[in-house]
């Protein structure tokens, strides 16, 4: 089905400003088509509903984000350069569902391995507790 920005902003309760700034920011897809014959989808609305799931889970736009692009790239993210980091790859680690862990992929494997395995004990911990 073809919807208008104000249908999906009816249909989410997300304003048409949100929704252009979450295509603004790579977490939300681009609408199909240009100018004003330009429409969203059902994707669009599932893609909507997610982003403001997590959000209500406490996740920040960034993390979204990385989230998405781990769906996407299997594991592997690569980030921008900003003031706080350098460019690199980040590898997603097995976590509970409420946590994100990234390591470097330029860490020495000695590193990646300690870091593992602290984050295996990690999950043992907290599975423990939530049984």
């Amino acid at each position: 089905m073809k919807y208008s920005i104000n249908d999906v902003s009816e249909l989410t309760g997300a304003t048409p400003r949100t929704i252009r700034y979450w295509i603004a920011r790579g977490v939300l897809m681009r609408p199909k088509g240009v100018g004003r014959s330009s429409y969203y989808t059902d994707d669009h609305l599932e893609r909507i509903g997610e982003i403001q799931q997590w959000a209500d889970d406490g996740m920040t736009l960034d993390e979204i984000k990385i989230h998405l692009q781990l769906d996407d790239a299997d594991g592997v993210v690569e980030t921008k350069k900003t003031e706080q980091d350098t460019l690199g790859s980040w590898r997603h680690l097995p976590s509970p569902p409420e946590l994100l862990i990234l390591i470097r992929y330029d860490l020495s494997e000695d590193r990646a391995r300690e870091i593992e395995e602290a984050v295996d004990k990690m999950n043992k911990q907290i599975t423990r507790k939530t049984t």
